[in-house]
């Protein structure tokens, strides 16, 4: 639980962070990104709430209707996305499309990467950033909470109100719920992760895990902010050993019907 805490420690200091805005003139270079029209439905179902343990409901309502009625299983979002462990520090206009369960593309400085995790026959992204992005994309998140349901886990609930010693009495109480599955982007070993819910809110805040190099690893998820009825993450950091290595900032988000259209080359 020693990352859990270091997790939610930084979740405390930074909560606000990325409230303040950097503008990029590079994000004129999002009106030439094409989207592909989709072909057919998809076929995947949302979240079933009443196949759903109790302790996870909260979480899938909290955002909206995306997770358990259709209709919504497509995010589009532009915005820029920073890789700090460059010397100096490399920002990019992105278009991301993300699609559950799963699925996700990312549109940058002309490159694509697309990738789907029900295909096994994708192959993985041989840049580790590149790599460390797809997870962040993915797994990290709410929506991979729930798809990461459909595979071997091991999950606990830890409980709500977790507060430790030297917070504000206004900081939130925080549920956590604890998650253990293969690594099927760096070792494909078990993997423990800690998501990090706001006790009030039930916005996912922290995903902390220790990766298998040994780092301690959390992902701080904020700036939260109702788009048509949905919520969703504006600002999204990855942080190893206490270091920010990623950093995705969203300018604007949409929500529509996902589609089997080949846009993430897979199935």
């Amino acid at each position: 639980m020693e990352e859990t805490m270091e997790a939610y420690k930084s979740y405390q200091k930074r909560r606000n962070h990325c409230r303040t805005r950097l503008v990029y003139g590079a994000f004129g270079m999002f009106l030439l990104f094409s989207m592909p029209a989709p072909a057919n439905p998809s076929d995947e179902s949302p979240v079933i709430l009443s196949q759903t343990p109790m302790e996870l409901k909260p979480y899938a309502i909290a955002l909206g209707q995306r997770l358990y009625r259709p209709g919504k299983e497509r995010i589009v979002a532009s915005g820029s996305l920073t890789y700090f462990g460059d010397n100096p520090p490399q920002t990019e206009a992105v278009r991301i499309t993300w699609q559950f369960p799963l699925k996700a593309r990312l549109e940058r400085d002309g490159t694509l990467l697309a990738f789907d995790r029900s295909n096994p026959r994708k192959a993985m992204p041989e840049a580790k950033k590149a790599v460390d992005a797809i997870q962040l994309l993915l797994e990290d998140s709410v929506e991979g909470l729930y798809a990461l349901q459909k595979e071997r886990i091991s999950r606990r609930y830890l409980g709500s109100g977790f507060k430790l010693e030297g917070v504000k009495a206004s900081d939130p109480g925080m549920d956590v719920v604890l998650m253990t599955y293969p690594d099927h982007f760096h070792s494909e070993q078990p993997i423990q992760k800690s998501y990090w819910f706001d006790s009030g809110t039930k916005l996912l805040g922290v995903v902390a895990y220790t990766s298998a190099s040994g780092a301690a690893m959390h992902i701080v998820i904020s700036d939260w902010r109702d788009v048509s009825g949905e919520k969703f993450p504006f600002c999204i950091e990855r942080w190893e050993d206490n270091k920010l290595m990623i950093r995705l900032v969203l300018d604007s988000a949409a929500f529509m019907a996902g589609a089997n259209d080949g846009l993430f080359g897979g199935k």
